[in-house]
């Protein structure tokens, strides 16, 4: 609570012209994460604390009135797909993209909730368990082979028959189910879902940390039980239906592609409302914090997975792209000028900065195309702190907003949050927030 005060005391309201369409709105503080995700059925069935909450799409789609049948929900970050799950679920349309093919498969898994047979996975379940492990050890593909040589495979399962066993296994899904799609899409979903679990790992904030562990499940045990808490999410989610509705839910339909937000492969005027979040300008890069996911299923090399990294949003100082210097900002310009003037632990930081609003002017141009006449833009967005300058990110996106046509309309902040404590002992406390920042097409 004292920091709270403080943080009330320097509100970190920028002295521009957009102060007027800020709104304290903190009953929101609690929906722009993912933990009140973790108790829903299909919405927690993969651990990734990225998100955002099902209720904030739900109440931004009341606020707006976008419930009627017609209207196409957009998301371009979809992350594991809270934007489109909901929209689905509410009876509406939507189109999602990501360029992670870790987030594409995610989400598709998830749309294709009311598509499971729970019968067919029940008895399938009970065959898998019949399977013979050193079996699976032993028949492992050359192209897997060669991917269990990595050192982060190898650094990452101290336990090599662990490591074995996971990579048979996965081969005994693609060749047992090559023809069953549903089964095999959820029973590979299962199969990334235990990595952390089975290996010598940690996902720790930014970091993929290596930690030995002593007491790990065997790859298969920890498979089974996952395949049956996906199997009971969704015994619960239609039990809920079955007791609570009268009539058949009608869901809404809709796509999610792997795709660049920069260059979005959608028709334009297709969209009524983007519901979004855009990786935080904070150094995290996801490439690292879920690699092994990327190599089991989606990469085939250390380059392939190392052309994903680079083209991702410049939120991370690994990210490249072509375009560089095209957005222009008086407040960026002023934040990147004290940035020089202080010492930073990589030198890339001013070119991510700089790089990752070039990216969201690149990103809010497509949408501006997509989007039909009055649509509407929510962006739930995090400002961040380096060596004690402020990068007010929400006020820079209504800036970018504007020079891409759309008009501001207000800017809620969820909550305040603190620095570390380096910098804070360094530099003093200085709140930055966390809001959502809409616009409109007008």
């Amino acid at each position: 609570m004292v920091l709270y005060k403080k943080f009330k005391k320097n509100n970190c309201f920028e002295k521009t012209k957009y102060k007027e369409f800020f709104k304290e709105k903190l009953d929101f503080g609690k929906l722009v994460n993912f933990g009140t995700n973790k108790k829903l059925p299909i919405y927690n069935w993969f651990k990734y604390k990225e998100a955002f909450s099902k209720e904030l799409v739900e109440r931004i789609i009341t606020n707006f009135n976008m419930k009627k049948e017609d209207k196409v929900i957009f998301d371009p970050f979809c992350g594991i797909g809270t934007t489109l799950l909901a929209s689905k679920q509410l009876g509406l349309n939507y189109l999602g993209s990501d360029l992670s093919p870790l987030c594409q498969f995610i989400t598709r898994a998830k749309l294709d909730f009311n598509r499971y047979n729970t019968k067919e996975l029940k008895r399938e379940l009970e065959k898998i368990k019949k399977w013979d492990i050193k079996e699976m050890r032993s028949e492992i593909k050359e192209e897997d082979s060669n991917l269990m040589k990595y050192s982060i495979f190898d650094k990452s399962f101290l336990d090599k028959d662990n490591l074995r066993e996971l990579f048979g296994l996965k081969n005994k899904i693609e060749n047992e189910y090559t023809n069953r799609p549903f089964v095999k899409q959820i029973l590979n979903l299962a199969l990334i879902s235990i990595l952390e679990e089975v290996s010598d790992t940690k996902k720790d904030g930014a970091f993929f940390r290596l930690i030995r562990k002593d007491n790990k499940p065997n790859v298969i045990n920890a498979f089974v039980k996952k395949v049956n808490s996906l199997i009971n999410s969704l015994e619960e989610y239609n039990f809920s239906l079955t007791n609570f509705l009268s009539e058949k839910k009608e869901y809404g339909d809709g796509d999610v592609k792997i795709a660049d937000s920069r260059k979005l492969p959608f028709e334009t005027n297709s969209v009524d409302i983007t519901i979004t979040s855009p990786p935080y300008l904070n150094r995290y890069d996801y490439t690292r914090i879920y690699q092994l996911e990327l190599y089991l299923l989606f990469c085939k090399s250390f380059e392939e997975l190392r052309n994903i990294r680079y083209n991702t949003i410049r939120s991370h100082v690994e990210a490249k792209y072509k375009d560089f210097g095209i957005f222009n900002s008086e407040i960026l310009k002023e934040r990147l000028e004290k940035l020089s003037k202080r010492e930073l632990n990589n030198q890339r930081i001013p070119y991510m900065i700089q790089g990752y609003f070039d990216d969201m002017f690149l990103t809010m141009k497509e949408l501006y195309r997509v989007t039909k006449k009055k649509g509407i833009i929510v962006f739930v967005v995090g400002s961040t702190r380096f060596s004690g300058v402020s990068i007010p990110v929400d006020t820079i996106l209504l800036e970018i907003g504007e020079q891409s046509g759309f008009t501001p309309v207000e800017v809620w902040i969820t909550r305040y949050k603190g620095n570390t404590p380096q910098q804070i002992q360094k530099y003093g406390l200085e709140a930055v927030r966390e809001s959502i920042v809409i616009l409109r097409k007008d």
